[in-house]
């Protein structure tokens, strides 16, 4: 065993965890959704990347099938993550460099293809919306299915409880730095109860569009993209939507938000901005809005 699992053998993570100064967790995230995509028990694993000095550390599983299927997906941007974490300021900005030029490349490709045609291609029937292999990574073309498999809520509960261990609790002091407190590794004991109430404005619940409910399923032109804490600026009209961020503004004059799962991208501007989408599902008023102050 790797030591890497939920059993109470597998204490490897615990053992490293304690010399990671900064965990990685864009890369464990994609070791556990590439291998899922493999296996539904990837789901059990408990990777853990980070670095530590100048250093990668990463704990893999035991089998060596899904060490080489790890590595397979770290090899690629390894050399990059050593120039981050060695801070190799001139290497650093000559890999960017090349990615940037590359993705230039590969939109002037795909417009000439386009005009071959004798115009634009969609892209979801180009298959760019399932987001596997070299596929563009702008807003529009990111993935509207989830490579996670829904679990049913005692299912996910009773994972936690089997992996979570219980502490007594202590108190401890935490030095300040800037306007934060190092407190990495720690829960807290009690219940700590913001001094306003917050959110003070409406937010999405999920990752979507905000809608006029009684707009209905239909093609929609995308007006406006509001994330977390940051309004569009707009007042949402029907016929058109807005792009929102789990925890993102919902604008005025949306009443619901839409999943992104119950969409489809109809066309992008040239810059990968999304222009129409197509949404599949009705919503009522009020869908998947975290009220003000709620």
């Amino acid at each position: 065993t790797g030591g890497t699992g939920l059993a109470p053998r597998d204490v490897t993570v615990q053992a490293i965890a304690p010399l990671i100064e900064k965990q990685a967790t864009g890369i464990m995230s994609a070791l556990v959704s590439k291998c899922i995509e493999k296996t539904p028990f990837a789901m059990l694993s408990n990777p853990l990347v980070g670095i530590t000095g100048r250093c990668l550390a990463v704990c893999l599983p035991g089998s060596k099938k899904a060490v080489a299927e790890n590595l397979d997906i770290i090899f690629p941007v390894l050399g990059h993550i050593l120039e981050l974490i060695g801070d190799e300021k001139v290497s650093i900005e000559k890999t960017h460099k090349t990615l940037q030029s590359g993705d230039k490349k590969s939109r002037d490709e795909k417009s000439r293809d386009e005009k071959s045609r004798g115009g634009h291609v969609c892209p979801h029937k180009k298959g760019l919306n399932s987001h596997s292999g070299d596929e563009r990574r702008e807003v529009a073309f990111r993935s509207r299915h989830s490579a996670w498999p829904m679990l049913p809520v005692d299912q996910a509960l009773s994972l936690i409880t089997t992996a979570a261990t219980a502490r007594p609790p202590h108190t401890t002091t935490l030095s300040v730095v800037g306007n934060h407190a190092p407190a990495h590794g720690y829960v807290t004991a009690s219940a700590v109860h913001a001094r306003e109430d917050l959110p003070n404005y409406r937010a999405s619940i999920k990752d979507g569009y905000a809608v006029v409910s009684g707009d209905g399923p239909g093609v929609y032109k995308v007006v406006a993209a509001s994330q977390m804490g940051k309004a569009s600026g707009v007042v949402l009209g029907s016929g058109t939507v807005a792009r929102v961020t789990t925890g993102g503004v919902v604008p005025l004059g949306a009443d619901a938000v839409v999943q992104v799962e119950d969409t489809e991208l109809v066309s992008s501007t040239a810059q990968g901005e999304e222009d129409t989408i197509r949404i599949l599902a009705s919503v009522a008023p009020g869908t998947d809005i975290r009220p003000e102050y709620a």
